[in-house]
């Protein structure tokens, strides 16, 4: 199993995943995937969609939705839960 992280979400909440999960300094590569942007808010480019997820697994062990909507949140983490074999990381910043 790798340690990449791939951020669900490309907007203002991915980018605060992202820092903190800089800040853990435990994951190799940390992506994102968008349906609708292609570069998140400071130009990091977005590698695929979300239908793209299980294709991704195969490079990316581990997986956060930073994505705003709760019910949009709830629905892709029951999803990926019951169908793809993603961890769903918990980020906890280390300050």
């Amino acid at each position: 199993m790798n340690e990449n992280l791939l951020i669900v979400g490309a907007g203002i909440y991915s980018m605060v995943a992202r820092d903190i999960a800089k800040e853990m300094n435990c994951f190799e590569k940390i992506d994102f995937v968008d349906d609708e942007k292609e570069q998140t808010p400071d130009g990091n480019k977005v590698i695929g969609k979300i239908s793209d997820l299980e294709n991704l697994s195969v490079e990316y062990s581990n997986i956060i939705i930073a994505i705003g909507n709760p019910k949009i949140r709830m629905s892709l983490i029951k999803r990926i839960e019951e169908e793809m074999p993603y961890r769903i990381v918990v980020l906890a910043s280390p300050r």
